[in-house]
């Protein structure tokens, strides 16, 4: 609302100053000079009304939006808190792996599961940034065990003995999903955390996929991420959401849990749509 204002009083201003300047000097200028300024001043006049009334038409638009927005998120948001009621995950193990540096995120994933009524298994964590890169290799060949039927107590042993890796919960029981959980917020955050989540998506990948009974690998990252995973994810073929930080993005992951459905879903510009196809119908 201030901006507009602010350009109507300089452009006031300026023009006043106008006026003054060539009314004084229109004293010393033939007849038809003061006619000719006056014209002009008043095509100007003329120029200032219509740029007002734009300036006030895009605020009042601006304004609808907003409504808009906050109607939309109103709506998700009490979807959200249907579906959840209805725990639709119920009886789903789930694990959840950890690269980002944005910790509130998982938090909110877990607290989600739970109301869905799923049943976290376990957390496991990656700090890239204080992980030995002559131990990365060793950490891929071990991690995708750690969600496979069988999971000894050595792969737990070694992977809990590595600088970088946490591992808190049930490893005793696979899960039927795992739950990806990147993206990087801060400003220390290094491109090359991106080439290492590359490798993590691939050694998971050509682990899980071919083995029988083993968990649904799904991403998302919050819709403040500065470095994003979703590239990696399109690639590989990986479903993914990119704004689990927002309740929209919450109903597209229980949405994806539930089905089988591919594809990037959520608020960016990267993503494929903002539902996949099995909420739309839910929605309409």
């Amino acid at each position: 609302m201030s901006d507009w204002r602010y350009h109507i009083a300089s452009l006031s201003a300026v023009l006043l100053s106008l006026a003054v300047g060539l009314l004084i000097g229109g004293l010393y200028l033939s007849p038809a000079v003061p006619d000719q300024i006056a014209a002009q001043l008043k095509r100007l006049d003329a120029q200032l009304a219509e740029r007002t009334t734009e300036l006030r038409q895009a605020e009042a638009e601006r304004e609808n939006l907003r409504q808009a927005l906050a109607r939309a998120d109103s709506f998700i948001a009490n979807t959200l808190a249907r579906k959840t009621a209805a725990r639709p995950l119920r009886g789903k193990r789930i694990a959840i792996l950890v690269t980002t540096d944005e910790r509130s995120l998982v938090q909110g994933v877990e607290q989600l599961l739970s109301e869905a009524g799923a049943e976290p298994l376990s957390i496991t964590r990656i700090e890239w940034a204080r992980v030995d890169p002559k131990e990365q290799s060793l950490i891929l060949k071990n991690l995708p065990d750690l969600y496979l039927p069988g999971a000894s107590d050595g792969t737990r042993a070694v992977l809990s003995r590595r600088q970088g890796v946490s591992l808190s919960g049930d490893y005793t029981r696979p899960p039927d999903w795992l739950i990806w959980v990147g993206g990087y917020t801060m400003s220390d955050a290094r491109e090359e955390w991106l080439q290492q989540d590359s490798e993590l998506i691939g050694a998971l990948q050509s682990s899980l996929r071919p083995a029988a009974n083993a968990p649904r690998l799904i991403a998302c990252e919050g819709f403040t991420a500065r470095l994003s995973i979703l590239p990696l994810c399109k690639a590989a073929d990986l479903p993914a959401v990119d704004c689990v930080d927002c309740a929209l993005g919450k109903l597209v992951l229980l949405t994806l849990l539930q089905g089988e459905e591919s594809g990037i879903y959520g608020l960016k510009p990267t993503a494929d749509a903002p539902f996949p196809p099995a909420l739309m119908e839910q929605l309409r």
